[in-house]
């Protein structure tokens, strides 16, 4: 339409275009608006005749248009000149210094924060635990009537272990440490009793923050099952027996009983007690056996009789013991009386002498309910 209105002002319409085009501005402001700013860049006046008063060189109402078109474009930003940044070399290194501040910041953070994620997932897998070992008590309790063996009337129901357990009577035992067992027969006392799957026991027993994977390969073991079943454990020998008694806990270290007056006691269950049951696994140090777990500076896991889970920095049990993996006596193994608390790896025994003598299941399990 530019071209038009160029040909228009300098005559170069015939009758019949130019007839059409006066209709249209009479009818079109907007038209009428842009003639008159062509007009005005052609330097022709309002009343001025329209006809050409020379001779216009020729193509001139071309090059007219395409300047106009040109100019345009310009105008509403096609070709637009860039701008020179507003951005000096001084705010570009306060920028990229800001930025490396935060990325020092941050990448410590992030191990961290993964690791403590891997705790929390392994707290609550230990939480699952502490629940199928709360109903296998319930499933084993026991009665102290006038036939009860005399080793049986020494365990002392209305003492309390610590000054958070109450002094009403427990719910039956954890799983039994025999004095020939290793402590991590309490995986197969789990399932055998029925409280939980093989498969499901095997999942929670294994904590991936304890770094367990690593530890198995760099054992070169030939076979490796945690919770193994007791007819696995009776065709395993030699070195195989070995081997599936080391890692039969899977990351975790279970307590054995104690002693008392030349007697070797189970743990009984007193449901609001905080005393340990279950821990990360420790790892024997120059230092003493220390839980590195969740890292070489030492820490653990704890599973409490409570059902509760708690982390530990340290190896001490307030209010009740100075160290968790060894008893009194500074041994990895059976307590030295009934606030002696000790967890052990999966493959130590209570080491107990020939002189201590032993419940059996029989002599403390009382008669199921038909």
């Amino acid at each position: 339409m530019r071209e038009k209105l160029v040909c228009y002002l300098l005559g170069e319409l015939d009758e019949a275009e130019r007839a059409e085009l006066e209709a249209r501005l009479a009818n079109e402001p907007c038209l009428r608006k842009e003639l008159e700013q062509i007009r005005a860049g052609l330097g022709l006046t309002d009343d001025a005749d329209p006809a050409p008063q020379h001779d216009c060189p020729d193509g001139l109402a071309d090059r007219t248009a395409d300047c106009i078109s040109r100019l345009s474009a310009l105008r509403d930003g096609v070709d637009a000149p860039c701008h020179k940044s507003r951005f000096t070399f001084v705010d570009v290194c306060v920028a990229a210094g800001v930025l490396l501040a935060v990325t020092a910041m941050l990448l410590p953070a992030l191990p961290q924060s993964r690791a403590t994620s891997r705790r929390l997932l392994c707290e609550d897998n230990m939480r699952e635990i502490g629940k199928a070992m709360q109903l296998y008590a319930e499933r084993n309790a026991f009665s102290l009537g006038d036939n009860a063996d005399p080793a049986v009337m020494r365990v002392k129901l209305d003492r309390s272990v610590d000054s958070d357990r109450p002094t009403k009577k427990p719910r039956g035992h954890f799983p039994y440490i025999r004095r020939d067992e290793n402590a991590g027969m309490f995986a197969v006392r789990l399932v055998e009793s029925g409280v939980m799957s093989q498969s499901e026991l095997q999942r929670l027993l294994w904590c991936r923050a304890s770094g367990l994977q690593e530890k198995l390969r760099n054992s070169k073991a030939r076979l490796i099952i945690v919770a193994p079943t007791p007819e696995q454990l009776e065709q395993a020998k030699g070195e195989v027996l070995a081997q599936l008694r080391r890692w039969m806990a899977g990351s975790y270290a279970y307590r054995l009983g104690y002693v008392d007056d030349g007697v070797y006691y189970p743990i009984l269950n007193y449901e609001n007690s905080r005393s340990p049951i279950l821990s990360d696994a420790p790892t024997y140090t120059p230092d003493g056996w220390v839980s590195l777990n969740h890292g070489a500076k030492g820490g653990q896991n704890v599973l409490y009789q409570d059902g509760s889970v708690g982390f530990q920095v340290h190896c001490d049990c307030p209010a009740m013991d100075s160290d968790l993996f060894v008893n009194h006596n500074g041994k990895a193994a059976a307590g030295q009386g009934e606030s002696d608390v000790v967890l052990v790896r999966s493959d130590l025994t209570p080491g107990l002498g020939p002189q201590i003598k032993e419940l059996t299941p029989a002599v403390f399990r009382a008669p199921r309910q038909e």
